[in-house]
């Protein structure tokens, strides 16, 4: 792949596609997809005090039916691929690489009012998922790793373990979670 940049915006494609195809078991592609300048939009008009409807994080829900939309009305969704994740920055909250990605989903998530999700892909690695607990509980699926950073909890798995579920049940789950908060 070519520099970072491209190397992102690819990521951002082949994850929308893998959760299209997740939430339409095999028969759509095209239901998610990145976000205007992949969450920049959002960014930009937030520091002038503008909201952008769908726009947080790196994906949007493209698809009209609002049994697709849940999953980008709770969650901001945050994807990175990069050559190097070094874990050990959530331990010493140094603030580059993955703690970095974690505190920018975070950060949009908030001001989204949204729930923060982090899909990361390491060279050669399968692709991770990360959440906090409103997530977790919703997920059918024993975590990879728990990590506590900040004085929280952030819940790792394997992408493809979470594309292994039923999405319907996850997505009412969501609904449900965003109901009650």
């Amino acid at each position: 792949m070519g520099n970072g940049k491209t190397k992102g915006s690819s990521f951002e494609r082949h994850v929308s596609v893998l959760l299209s195809k997740w939430v339409s078991n095999n028969e759509r592609d095209d239901i998610y997809w990145r976000s205007h300048n992949s969450g920049g939009r959002f960014t930009k008009r937030m520091s002038v005090g503008k909201t952008t409807e769908g726009q947080d994080g790196d994906l949007t829900c493209i698809s009209k039916d609002p049994t697709h939309r849940i999953l980008t009305e709770v969650c901001s969704i945050e994807c990175k691929a990069y050559k190097e994740i070094n874990f050990w920055n959530f331990i010493t909250e140094t603030k580059s690489g993955i703690s970095a990605f974690w505190d920018q989903a975070c950060h949009q998530a908030s001001q989204a009012n949204k729930t923060p999700v982090l899909i990361v892909k390491k060279n050669n690695m399968p692709i991770l998922f990360f959440c906090k607990e409103p997530i977790k509980v919703v997920l059918d699926v024993e975590e990879l790793l728990r990590i506590k950073y900040r004085d929280e909890y952030i819940y790792g798995f394997k992408f493809l373990d979470i594309l292994e579920l039923d999405p319907t049940s996850i997505i009412n789950q969501l609904i449900l979670t965003q109901e009650v908060g």
